[in-house]
């Protein structure tokens, strides 16, 4: 939508050619790594190619580190866990002495 919109505020005298092509700018001005072939020549489209830059970021940037943050955080509770010898649950806290389930003594 951005990308057609661009379309119509540089047009084809400014590189814009086609919708297609302004769709493509769009999609690697958004991307975090891009070609750079087609810029923006007028003020308004400079504007919105800065927008553009900075929802990409948003988009993309910050819910990677979300992510691999929570799967870092996962991957770290999983290992600080005690298993129970009696039922096997894996839920318990690192120092837990007794199964919050079954109530058997844990392992040391």
């Amino acid at each position: 939508m951005l990308g057609a919109f661009m379309y119509l505020v540089e047009g084809p005298e400014n590189g814009f050619n086609n919708i297609p092509l302004s769709v493509y700018w769009a999609i690697q001005t958004v991307t975090p790594v891009s070609e750079g072939s087609l810029t923006a020549k007028t003020n308004f489209g400079r504007a919105i190619a800065a927008i553009l830059r900075i929802l990409g970021y948003a988009i993309l940037a910050i819910p990677k580190g979300i992510v691999s943050s929570e799967i870092t955080k996962a991957s770290s509770n999983q290992q600080n866990k005690k298993i129970c010898p009696n039922c096997g649950r894996i839920v318990h806290e690192e120092d837990s002495k007794y199964c919050n389930y079954c109530g058997s003594e844990l392992e040391a």
